[in-house]
């Protein structure tokens, strides 16, 4: 059983597990490897990595996450989660796993509108601005 399941590998998730694993709290991480800015070349407006891919950031969180022993990473896709008395169950594609907490770090979807050729450009040269 672990203290957490993180599900999401994006920059929450991942951050997540780094405040974890500090902690010492045996954290299970499992990303399903899609991301929102899964079109997008370059992150913007991050200090220190202004520019940088997502991958590239991703790659470097997970870095970090390599230093703590307590902190596993699987590529899956959850299923369901269900909570019980100790905690809760994930299903990630047919395993079952076991924590006492949760953390559902699985950010947003864009809900584009509905005009021509905006999917295609989305990330590119169609984005959001915050």
């Amino acid at each position: 059983m672990y203290d957490t399941i993180v599900i999401g590998g994006g920059p929450a998730g991942l951050q997540a597990a780094l405040t974890l694993g500090r902690m010492h709290r045996a954290v299970l991480l499992i990303d399903s490897g899609d991301y929102r800015n899964g079109t997008v070349a370059h992150a913007q407006n991050l200090i220190t990595h202004d520019g940088r891919s997502p991958g590239d950031l991703r790659a470097l969180a997970r870095a970090d996450l390599a230093a703590y022993d307590t902190v596993q990473i699987r590529e899956a896709a959850v299923r369901t989660v269900a909570q019980t008395a100790d905690g809760f169950t994930v299903d990630g594609e047919g395993e079952i796993l076991h924590a006492i907490t949760l953390v559902l770090a699985t950010g947003l979807r864009d809900e584009l509108p509905a005009i021509p050729g905006l999917a295609d450009a989305w990330g590119r040269e169609g984005a959001h601005c915050p």
